[in-house]
């Protein structure tokens, strides 16, 4: 998020000021989230903190590799019901360019239509984009023990 920050604010003084009030937003969200009390408060934080961000959707999937053969998928989200299976379509997320990023890296994606584009995969982003996905920030943490979180 950082580099994104610098990326969109460099040049005036006004810009830094700028960014230091979005850096210092952004923690205090972030920290808003991190302690959230139960999962449907960590859901109308993540809702919350989507919205400030000028998004309408968001999905947060836990990921849990107890074996080499069992993994657990946990998902919370406020898509549509409509297009609630395809998000957790294990098989969609197997060819979804956004999560196999997810999988190999920590670094926030700014992702759109021309990611989708430039990763041969224009149609996936065209049927994602009739229930609200178009663009967004996703970012994963690959924790110990097996653990991943994906936002």
């Amino acid at each position: 998020m950082d580099r994104w920050l610098t990326a969109h604010s460099v040049g005036t003084t006004n810009n830094r000021a700028r960014r230091v009030t979005m850096d210092t937003q952004l923690d205090r969200h972030c920290l808003e989230v991190l302690h959230s009390k139960s999962v449907k408060d960590f859901s109308k934080l993540v809702a919350a903190f989507t919205h400030r961000l000028g998004l309408r959707t968001f999905g947060a999937t836990v990921i849990t590799d107890h074996s080499p053969t069992l993994t657990e998928f946990q998902y919370i989200t406020n898509a549509p019901a409509e297009y609630r299976a395809d998000y957790e379509d294990l098989a969609g997320g197997r060819i979804d360019p956004v999560s196999q990023y997810c999988k190999r890296s920590s670094t926030p994606l700014f992702w759109d239509q021309s990611f989708y584009a430039r990763s041969g995969k224009g149609s996936l982003w065209e049927h994602q984009a009739q229930y609200g996905y178009c663009s967004g920030i996703s970012v994963a943490f690959h924790l110990a023990r097996g653990r991943h979180f994906l936002f």
